[in-house]
């Protein structure tokens, strides 16, 4: 079994608050050993409080009914609820509690003057929950929940304005940890929709200008990872939207190494992070926008703003003025490479692929270094735009 550190997205914080964040003391006990343990490890640390309306169940199933996670600091006051907690074919060994799954139901989760976070219902599988014990030696550093797969559904993010976003779910899946490192992984976000009508005047201007009136985007991220060696390979990072267009990222980075993360995580000043970034390298990179719409619906929205010009006609002058335009990049045969893949999307609306492959990994000390010569950098990365 492989297990997952609680990721940093907003999504997911709350369930770090609720299953394994630190807390404050005073549950009375259940009799039920994975409540208990669950409770005690909520309330190892901090300024927080833990309420459950009901326990009932045992080891192969404990049902948490009513759950409040309070927690009070100087900034302000958060809050996780969560209406059913079932816990299914869990241990508990020294306070901490393996389990093959932990489904949860009317959560919501929320802070003082700030956003709130509704999810329907949600699963996570193969869970891991630190012992209070061990939350308690770690102080600050403190351990947080590990799994395998984490699927969260129905979801709404509202704003403290009161704007809201729906989410269709939210899925996070991870592959073996070495040293506590995940090497695989993977994001999945579908159908966050921003509705014309439940933005801001800037908001709703902003997607009234292209024509829309809802916007429904989706989110993949895959990726592997080797500890040894620092590289990352970026399966996908795929962002795409129903008549708006679709743009993917896939890659190839070396030597972000375990000491390397840590030192970037650290804090420290500029000269530091820029000193542990110098043997970080691009292997390869590329980017790829497949247009559906929005390229054409921006195209009308500048013609209206320039006296009624047609879609085409303000495609045509675009490209016609690419050459002009590009000069400052002071390459020539990447100036024209680019002008004639730009000028190929405008006019045809399809797709354009920008693609780095270099024949050795450049360094980010090697980028660095061209920063005062950046025309250079296209022939450094071997960098190629078409139109695939």
């Amino acid at each position: 079994m492989t297990f997952f550190k609680s990721p940093g997205v907003a999504a997911l914080a709350f369930v770090a608050l609720v299953v394994g964040a630190p807390a404050s003391h005073g549950f009375e006990a259940t009799g039920n050993p994975v409540a208990d343990a669950l409770f005690a490890s909520l309330e190892a640390s901090g300024e927080s409080s833990v309420m459950a309306g009901s326990v009932s169940g045992d080891e192969s199933q404990t049902e948490i009914s009513d759950l409040k996670v309070t927690r009070t600091k100087a900034g302000g006051k958060k809050e996780a609820t969560i209406g059913t907690l079932v816990i299914k074919d869990a241990t508990v060994e020294d306070g901490e509690i393996k389990a093959e799954s932990i489904a949860m139901d009317g959560v919501t989760f929320s802070e003082d003057d700030g956003p709130t976070l509704t999810i329907g219902n949600g699963i996570t599988e193969g869970a891991v929950i630190p012992s209070a014990a061990a939350i308690k030696a770690a102080g600050s550093d403190e351990p947080k929940p590990h799994f395998d797969r984490m699927l969260l559904a129905d979801a709404k993010f509202m704003t403290e304005d009161g704007i809201t976003v729906p989410i269709g779910a939210i899925e996070v899946v991870v592959g073996e940890m070495v040293n506590d490192i995940p090497t695989s992984g993977s994001l999945k976000i579908s159908d966050v929709v921003f509705a014309k009508d439940a933005l801001s005047e800037e908001g709703k201007k902003a997607l009234e200008r292209f024509d829309y009136d809802t916007v429904s985007l989706s989110l993949v991220v895959d990726f592997a990872y080797d500890p040894a060696s620092g590289d990352v390979t970026i399966k996908e990072v795929k962002l795409s939207g129903e008549d708006v267009g679709t743009l993917t990222i896939t890659g190839g980075v070396g030597g972000l190494t375990p000491e390397v993360v840590a030192q970037l995580q650290s804090g420290g000043n500029a000269q530091q992070q820029m000193g542990a970034l110098q043997g970080v390298s691009v292997q390869n990179l590329a980017i790829r926008f497949d247009d559906d719409s929005v390229t054409e619906r921006a195209l009308k929205a500048q013609g209206k703003e320039m006296g009624g010009a047609s879609a085409d006609e303000v495609a045509e002058q675009l490209a016609a003025g690419l050459p002009m335009m590009l000069r400052f990049l002071q390459n020539k045969e990447f100036e024209e490479q680019v002008a004639k893949a730009a000028g190929t999307f405008l006019r045809q609306k399809g797709s354009i692929l920008i693609e780095a492959k270099p024949p050795q990994p450049v360094t980010f000390a090697q980028i660095f270094g061209l920063m005062m010569a950046p025309q250079a950098l296209p022939s450094v990365l071997a960098v190629e735009v078409s139109n695939p």
